[in-house]
């Protein structure tokens, strides 16, 4: 997140195959919220993914900032699997 004039006003990771239902965002503390969006899902669903594929993921703003003008989504990293 940046401010008009580019300055870095916040940043955070989530791993990819991550959601949170409605109910969820509703219910759970900020801590909650983060500790479940920072944990690598489970159940191999992100362990192939095919050429041009997609895993979809999730971002949480718990606050309003009145000062951001711009958001970015950037991948932090991926790893190659080899057979």
């Amino acid at each position: 997140m940046y401010d008009a004039a580019g300055v870095v006003l916040g940043e955070t990771l989530s791993y990819c195959g991550n959601f949170l239902t409605d109910a969820e965002l509703a219910t759970m503390m900020e801590e909650e919220i983060k500790t479940k969006l920072l944990q690598p899902p489970g159940g191999g669903t992100n362990d192939r993914l095919n050429p041009h594929g997609q895993i979809p993921f999730m971002l949480v703003f718990i606050h309003d900032l009145p000062t951001v003008s711009k958001v970015t989504v950037a991948p932090a990293g991926a790893e190659r699997l080899l057979e």
